[in-house]
């Protein structure tokens, strides 16, 4: 009564609360027998949390809420104590144990904050009900499958492998997960299979058991949907007996089964289409909770009209209300229509007093509105009200409040302030032990904190680099001057024309450059070998070349392509051992290469560096314009280039040496048995590498 004595006048929304609205009291209850809380929680900054798959622009640049925010702490923490008291029946005056279901949390409105802080209060074991629907890929439990489906997906991932070996399916603890860094620097993923390989113990047979499955089901994921693979692993893992083990094991269960539900839509998606679906859906998969009779209801202030419960919690009472988008018309029944006005001079949009009289009433009716809300949500407690603040605002006037803290009057509330940092639960006394100091434990200690990034020196180097990003970083090489042709994913470049020739000619030297690849893409090479295996003759090789272009008039600019200079081409010793041999052209590749490999042939790069044997990688991207696997593998790369042979054969030694890397990497051979040329199609002739 006194807030609204001073927020509720005619002055703020026309009503009169002192002389026509105050509450009196029942006699249900017992004088002083009921409480009024007041907490004040940190307010906390929104993050971006880092992704923990492939990196995505659209998910980085989309904020999220923290997962256990400061005021789904102080909400968790209110109910647990509220939990370890007792309500006394006004009818029969008999006391008895505080259930779930004595208390509701009152939102103003359904949103993805209150959803987060749902997921909390589940989290923590309170079983929860909700009037509105809340995404279940906030849950610990749903959270737990995803790393697991996105581990089979892609098992190159330390923070799914965590997350996995967690999980039920690998049965670990926080501190094996620490005994086994303790054990294996490095990479994290590497240090498991090293202790399961290389260790006796129960955690490294653990760790067997759990590589052993994980194989298993990995290869089954192959032709299971991804709803099977999550029933299966529930069953085999018995994820779902020890889920229901817990306080509110139903309900985690039942988001689990809405989870594969969305698994198994479209007659099911195999798991990598899945994981692509809910990056989709930006990882949302919407639920109505229910957690049975015992729960606290979660529901908005406007649903609890008419509604009461022993205890009522009031959070997130500093988020702003006021705000939105402006109709472009306004209608009012006092006012009538009132369209936007425009200047047509300076074609600018101009204010009217028509619409300002709408805004003003707009605004008037607002703060009524939300007034009544606020009122509605303070008297639905019958016995404990716990009001949630993030700070003490100044104190405006009541007319113009953007949020409920800015019409809550705190010199009414001072007596009930709860200025604890954290409503802790009482603790049980513990016993102090005191032993000798154990040597061997500290030196672990000391050790894990005094450890350090094996890669040191590594830590600038890009993760993924190409051909073209190698040899023109001008931090270590001149940059060169190339233009790229093709796909846009296609590594392979053609060089322009030399410095000073004009713009014109560059870009024709482009199409022509590209027209010859694209030939030679199609052409087949076995009809350079007649039937007895000898070359063809120069008139059959002309008509060859004739036919190939004919057939590629539509495809192919043939318009830019020299027949005369095809013949020139094709008549290089290169493409007359090709026959017995797969061919694989334009053959894209994507290899794990030593850093030491890819960055050693750079100057400027710091030899100690250049040397290291410490196995840190990066990503190699590229493209090959034809491979020959046959007796011998042969790398054929194609310029357009005005250089002579031994200029080509400086200038891109380096780019085909990390070819030969790539290749030996894929097809697991010596890099020393691959032979590789250079065909320069603008002037015809071959170069047979180092």
């Amino acid at each position: 009564n006194e807030q609204f004595d001073l927020a509720m006048t005619k002055r703020v929304c026309e009503v009169d609360y002192v002389r026509d609205g105050r509450m009196e009291k029942g006699g249900r209850y017992e004088a002083n027998s009921g409480k009024v809380r007041i907490h004040f929680v940190d307010k906390e900054e929104k993050t971006i949390p880092e992704r923990r798959d492939v990196y995505s622009v659209k998910a980085n640049t989309r904020p999220k809420q923290t997962e256990n925010s400061a005021m789904s702490d102080r909400l968790i923490s209110i109910i647990k104590e509220e939990m370890m008291g007792y309500i006394e029946d006004p009818k029969t005056k008999e006391k008895r144990p505080v259930r779930y279901s004595d208390i509701a949390i009152l939102t103003r409105k359904a949103g993805s904050l209150i959803a987060g802080q749902a997921a909390a209060l589940a989290d923590a074991g309170i079983p929860i009900t909700t009037a509105s629907s809340v995404n279940i890929c906030e849950y610990t439990e749903v959270k737990s499958l995803m790393d697991i489906l996105s581990l089979i997906d892609n098992a190159e991932q330390d923070v799914a492998l965590c997350s996995a070996l967690l999980s039920a399916m690998g049965g670990l603890t926080a501190d094996d997960l620490a005994d086994i860094r303790l054990a294996y620097p490095g990479r994290f993923r590497s240090a498991c299979k090293k202790y399961a390989r290389e260790k006796e113990d129960a955690l490294a047979k653990k760790l067997r058991a759990f590589y052993d499955y994980f194989e298993r089901i990995r290869i089954e994921s192959c032709v299971m949907t991804a709803g099977e693979v999550l029933s299966k692993i529930l069953t085999d893992t018995k994820m779902e007996a020890g889920l229901l083990s817990r306080k509110s094991g139903v309900a985690c269960l039942k988001r689990i089964r809405r989870f594969i539900e969305e698994a198994n839509t479209f007659d099911g998606y195999c798991v990598h289409d899945f994981l692509d679906h809910l990056r989709n859906l930006d990882y949302r998969i919407d639920y109505s909770e229910n957690g049975g009779e015992d729960s606290v209801k979660i529901l908005t202030m406007h649903s609890s009209k008419g509604l009461e419960y022993p205890i009522v919690i009031l959070p997130n009472l500093n988020q702003a209300f006021r705000g939105g988008t402006v109709p472009d018309v306004y209608a009012e029944e006092k006012y009538g229509l009132a369209p936007r006005s425009f200047d047509t001079h300076r074609l600018l949009q101009a204010p009217n007093l028509l619409r300002q009289l709408h805004e003003t009433k707009a605004a008037r009716d607002s703060i009524a509105d939300e007034l009544n809300l606020y009122y509605v949500a303070l008297t639905r407690a019958e016995r404990t009200l716990h009001l949630l603040f993030n700070e003490k605002p100044p104190v405006p006037d009541v007319k113009y409040a953007k949020s409920f803290a800015e019409m809550t009057d705190f010199a009414v509330w001072e007596k009930y302030f709860d200025l604890a940092p954290d409503a802790e639960l009482a603790k049980l006394p513990r016993q102090a032990l005191v032993s000798r100091v154990d040597d061997a434990a500290v030196a672990d200690i000391l050790s894990a904190y005094a450890w350090e990034y094996t890669h040191t020196g590594y830590e600038n180097l890009p993760v993924k680099s190409s051909p073209t990003q190698l040899l023109s970083d001008g931090k270590y090489l001149p940059k060169q001057h190339f233009i790229g042709y093709g796909k846009a994913d296609d590594e392979d470049e053609i060089e322009a024309a030399e410095e000073g020739e004009e713009a014109a000619q560059r870009d024709l030297s482009v199409v022509e450059g590209t027209a010859y690849h694209a030939f030679l893409e199609h052409f087949d090479f076995a009809q350079l070998l007649d039937v007895q295996g000898n070359p063809v003759k120069a008139d059959v090789l002309e008509a060859l070349v004739e036919e190939k272009l004919k057939s590629l008039q539509g495809i192919v600019q043939t318009q830019h392509l020299s027949k005369e200079k095809l013949v020139e081409i094709l008549s290089n010793p290169v493409f007359y051992g090709l026959q017995s041999a797969k061919l694989y052209k334009e053959q894209q590749f994507l290899v794990s290469l030593p850093v030491k490999d890819t960055y050693a042939h750079k100057e400027g790069v710091d030899p100690v560096l250049a040397q290291k044997e410490d196995g840190e990688e990066m990503l190699f991207q590229g493209a090959i314009d034809l491979l020959a696997v046959g007796d011998e593998v042969r790398i054929i790369d194609y310029k357009y280039s005005k250089r002579g042979a031994n200029a080509l054969k400086s200038h891109y030694q380096a780019q085909l040496d990390l070819y030969k890397l790539a290749v030996a990497k894929v097809m697991k051979i010596d890099a020393k048995t691959i032979r590789c040329s250079i065909i320069n199609i603008r002037k015809g002739f071959q170069v047979d590498m180092d």
